[in-house]
């Protein structure tokens, strides 16, 4: 049985976050990933409830440094090494280039969990694939509601924009999180108290019914991005205007993740003129976020003309390096 890792050694910058594969026929007793090293955080997916694998990992690169992922097959130790770096940061005297892309995009129209756990087509890579070549975007997000999406196909993600490299366009792998928790007012009426946020560089996403358990799914995500998704949408999906209260959930938790809030959206474009609302209530809560605009495109088409609005990133190069660090800035 010809066996190896998807990548012989892995250099990178510390934040970001890699798949690693095992590429092999199916071991006999599975697969045991270990990393031996403080540098490198592994996240396995053998003890996921839904779907569960063992032939990749996701790395978070931590902090400068080495470590080595090692994994176990049929007796055999197959090993990885890892060097960490610093990130790269840009410099008041660095001269900055504008660069424009989707920061709110889905593979697929599907939102039945079932049938989309069941796909056989609509991955990622087709996504990737279309977008690449029309070679208009610097940059676009993969993703699909947390409620629909699973461990193995948000893993793909990760896998799929791997396999299109080289390319000139920046991936950045993730999910639409979503938070649906309810509160009531002193009359007993319910009211939503929460939304759909675009989560990218984090090992994990969340479908979640608290605020705490949102903020416990990334507590090891240490460089998280989150956008909050068309914060005043009124529509189908909610019964009434979703509100992320941010007033109330000002928390250091959030304030650490949270980083945009998407000001023009495709998909319900009558919601637009409201979400100015919530970027002014956001800053007023001590927040430090920037604005995005992006398509919410359901699959198939997708790119440039998807919506006229774009998110623009400044950065001194055109690097999932430099535009990390703008995001996180």
């Amino acid at each position: 049985m010809a066996v190896q890792f998807s990548k012989n050694a892995i250099e990178s910058f510390c934040g970001e976050v890699l798949p690693l594969r095992l590429l092999c026929d199916a071991p006999t007793g599975g697969i045991r990933w270990r990393v031996e090293g403080d540098a490198v955080q592994l996240r396995s997916f053998s003890e996921e409830e839904e779907l569960p694998f063992d032939t990749g990992v996701l790395l978070t690169l931590l902090h400068p440094g080495t470590a080595v992922v090692v994994a176990e097959a049929d007796g055999a130790e197959y090993r990885c090494p890892v060097t960490v770096r610093e990130r790269l940061h840009a410099s008041p005297e660095d001269g900055m280039q504008y660069f424009v892309g989707d920061f709110h995009d889905h593979t697929t129209t599907e939102h039945d969990h079932e049938r989309f756990a069941a796909r056989t087509s609509g991955f990622a890579w087709e996504y990737i694939r279309q977008v690449k070549e029309e070679n208009k975007l610097d940059f676009c997000v993969v993703s699909d509601h947390g409620s629909t999406i699973n461990p193995r196909d948000f893993f793909r993600g990760f896998t799929d924009a791997e396999d299109e490299q080289p390319m000139e366009l920046i991936v950045f792998p993730g999910c639409e999180s979503e938070i649906t928790a309810v509160e009531y007012d002193r009359y007993g009426v319910p009211h939503k108290n929460s939304g759909e946020i675009v989560t990218v560089n984090a090992d994990n996403f969340a479908n979640t019914y608290t605020w705490s358990e949102f903020y416990q799914r990334f507590e090891q995500s240490p460089n998280v991005i989150c956008t909050l998704a068309h914060p005043q949408i009124i529509g189908y999906s909610v019964p009434g205007i979703w509100n992320f209260s941010l007033h109330k959930n000002n928390t250091p938790a959030f304030k650490r993740m949270l980083k945009m809030v998407e000001m023009g959206n495709g998909g319900d474009r009558a919601s637009n003129m409201i979400n100015e609302y919530t970027y002014s209530v956001a800053l007023d809560s001590g927040f430090r976020v920037g604005t995005t605009c992006s398509s919410d495109s359901h699959g198939s088409v997708w790119g440039y003309d998807c919506f006229p609005g774009k998110t623009v990133i400044m950065a001194p190069e055109k690097s999932k390096e430099a535009f990390m660090d703008a995001l996180l800035n």
